[in-house]
């Protein structure tokens, strides 16, 4: 259940911002830091930008979603 806005978004947009976080992590990883720690950061900054835009109240259902998905085993974007 993901949130709904006014407009639908072009994912295509997001694609610059995508390649500098694969950058990033690559780097981290090549440097010696654990993928787990990294995907732990990660996590985090995504309960950041919930918090910024005023959505953590959606979060518990949207992680109940999710595990649902990823428990049936089911292609997330």
């Amino acid at each position: 259940m993901p949130p709904t806005d006014q407009r639908p978004i072009d994912f295509s947009e997001f694609a610059e911002v995508a390649q500098v976080f694969t950058d990033s992590y690559t780097r981290l990883i090549r440097n010696g830091s654990p993928a787990s720690e990294i995907a732990w950061a990660m996590l985090g900054a995504t309960l950041n930008v919930y918090e910024m835009f005023g959505l953590r109240g959606e979060l518990p259902g949207l992680f109940r979603n999710l595990a649902d998905e990823i428990e049936m085993d089911t292609k997330i974007n």
